[in-house]
């Protein structure tokens, strides 16, 4: 049995008060011999080192479920899934920034929202529709239209902004996400948001350099460090690549006001504690910060919580600290979420962590609950982006599949 907080303090003061010292006594003991946070033994079950490290090597993507919503069900969802066609107009990624027209209107759709976003890529027309009929989209978005409707049960809608065409396309039972998606980009046309986005996009298309047979894609100046220390400690790489964007935007002498440093931006007490010595020295530093993800694994390696969540348990761990994330899984088994799972239970617990009626039970205190939930979730919604992206660049990257 595990006693919450506010139990343990009730059976103190029953000790104290109680007439028989000797029950008392025993009463504490019973008490303080419950196990604590720092000793891990409340979240993690005995697990042999081998059977820890045994995971895959290349994390699989965040699973797309086939469902078929009106805008309300989405958002009980907490996510939206937007179409797009892996055409370089509409979405690319430079130096680990996915960019493009589509992915920047659609960043604009979720933040409004209040969702987060996950962009499914299609490789043709075809395949954009099919991801649209069998419900792994909700929409999809195009910079170039078509001339008449594709089927009976998917509608294209167009507007023209500084003579090019924003198009979207969306199953014709959607009336709700229907009226929407026409009110925000008709307001955005008149806004002058949809133009400069449009402007943004065509400058940065002018400048971009092709990746030939000489120099194939590079999804970051680091892709080098990245592998070599992914595959060094099991890790897939792209992974790593999307804590150091989210991180520092991969500026190895990165800074925070927080006393953060590198391309993975450690605090110097913790990079020393995991190897590093030199905080610029970009491969170091990946390898610090991959380090630290091993360990907070580690601290997750119960039977009944999947690589998945462990995964996201450990990103928020390496963001906000493991006592926060322990404090937030204890949070949400009391209120009937979802110990074992980070989206749409815990990352709700921790968010909780930031008010007084929920923090001053809590072991750690009080945790900066929404910056955590949006840095795990930008990370696997680029990580996601990544997995996609460089599956349609070579087939050599076709690792990860959507479930």
């Amino acid at each position: 049995m595990r006693l919450t907080h506010r139990e343990r303090s009730h059976c103190c003061k029953w000790a104290l008060q109680t007439p028989l010292p000797l029950l008392g006594f025993l009463l504490l003991q019973l008490i303080y011999a419950q196990p604590t946070h720092a000793q891990h033994n409340w979240h993690t079950r005995s697990t042999s080192e081998q059977a820890v490290d045994s995971y895959p090597r290349h994390l699989l993507s965040h699973k797309i479920n086939t469902y078929q919503k009106d805008l309300p069900g989405l958002i009980t969802e907490d996510v939206i899934r937007i179409g797009l066609l892996n055409q370089q107009a509409d979405f690319r990624i430079i130096n680990g920034r996915a960019m493009g027209l589509g992915q920047s209107i659609g960043q604009q759709i979720g933040k409004h929202l209040k969702l987060r976003v996950e962009f499914v890529l299609a490789a043709d027309a075809n395949e954009l529709f099919s991801h649209l009929s069998r419900g792994q989209t909700d929409f999809a978005l195009r910079s170039e239209c078509l001339d008449s409707q594709i089927t009976p049960n998917i509608h294209e809608a167009r507007l023209s902004v500084r003579r090019e065409p924003i198009c979207w396309l969306h199953l014709t039972n959607r009336p709700i996400l229907q009226s929407f998606l026409y009110r925000f980009l008709t307001k955005h046309k008149k806004s002058g948001l949809l133009a400069n986005l449009i402007l943004k996009n065509r400058t940065q298309l002018k400048s971009l350099k092709q990746p030939g047979p000489n120099r194939p894609y590079q999804l970051t100046n680091y892709d080098r460090d990245f592998k070599r220390v992914g595959e060094q400690f099991g890790l897939d790489w792209r992974l790593l690549a999307a804590i150091g964007y989210q991180e520092s935007r991969l500026h190895h002498d990165a800074q925070s006001p927080h006393g953060a440093e590198g391309l993975m931006q450690m605090l110097p007490e913790t990079a020393k504690r995991f190897g590093v010595e030199d905080t610029q020295n970009p491969r170091q530093s990946i390898q610090g910060a991959t380090r630290y993800l091993k360990y907070a694994l580690r601290r997750f390696a119960a039977p009944d919580i999947s690589f998945r969540n462990r995964i996201r348990f450990a990103l928020a761990s390496y963001n906000a600290g493991l006592g926060h994330v322990y404090d937030a899984r204890r949070l949400a088994k009391q209120i009937g979420l979802d110990e074992n799972k980070w989206f749409g239970h815990v990352e709700k617990a921790m968010r909780l962590l930031q008010e007084k009626r929920y923090f001053k039970y809590a072991r750690h205190g009080r945790a900066r609950g929404s910056e955590v939930v949006q840095y795990v979730s930008e990370i696997q919604s680029r990580y996601d982006n990544y997995v996609m992206f460089l599956s349609t660049q070579s087939p050599k990257h076709a690792v990860a599949q959507l479930e």
